[in-house]
């Protein structure tokens, strides 16, 4: 059995705003594990560190998929559900979800509040229906930080921890980098729930927002 974990990490600037009108606000690190479940669900963490600079703002919003397609373009609805919405000190930040598209949309923050300066802001949810079985393979594919942002992510982080023990003899790390479909494959170690796969991405000055998809083939 082969199991293809597809990891979308979205990083970047917003096209078409130049470099000057974005500085105000920046994510300088965006860190996020994603624990893989034996029954194909799985559970998220995210630790956000947002930087509204000067700008006063009520909160963020985050987009998260709930919809998927198979290789025949049939929808699929995933179940994200047991959210939890905490600062740094595990207080719980006021928050309401909603639909929007296809995606779950995520209000954080007090309407007769406003905020400046840095905050950090952990979310926490499981996805049900994420893995896409395959005859020969079972595959999840999960955007992991979205593109629906404002500000630059600075900084990425992914943890993916499976069920199982695997041999890193039979693990390659694949990476897509936007349009270009470059392949580069590298060793990756051995994964257990004591020792995740870690990835990580930095945006090193870009001016784009560009996407990098990362693959994890087990065989």
């Amino acid at each position: 059995m082969k199991i293809v974990l597809a990891v979308v990490v979205a990083l970047g600037i917003l096209l078409g705003r130049p470099l000057s009108s974005v500085r105000a606000e920046t994510i300088p690190s965006f860190d996020a594990s994603i624990e893989i479940r034996k029954d194909g669900s799985f559970l998220v963490s995210e630790k956000i560190v947002y930087d509204f600079g000067s700008d006063e703002r009520h909160g963020i919003f985050r987009y998260i998929p709930f919809m998927k397609r198979n290789s025949d373009g049939k929808r699929f609805i995933m179940n994200i559900a047991n959210m939890r919405v905490v600062d740094e000190s595990g207080r719980g930040y006021p928050y309401a979800v909603t639909k929007e598209g296809e995606q779950e949309k995520i209000k954080i923050g007090d309407a007769n509040k406003t905020v400046s300066g840095i905050h950090t802001y952990e979310i926490s949810y499981s996805v049900g229906g994420g893995v896409t079985y395959f005859s020969d393979h079972d595959e999840l594919y999960w955007q992991v930080t979205g593109t629906d942002w404002p500000a630059s992510i600075e900084s990425a982080t992914v943890r993916l921890t499976l069920p199982q023990k695997v041999d890193p003899a039979s693990v390659h790390r694949f990476e897509e980098f936007g349009s270009l479909g470059r392949a580069l494959a590298a060793p990756a170690p051995a994964a257990s729930a004591a020792k995740p796969f870690l990835y990580t991405q930095k945006a090193a000055g870009t001016k784009k927002r560009e996407k990098k998809n990362v693959k994890i083939c087990l065989s």
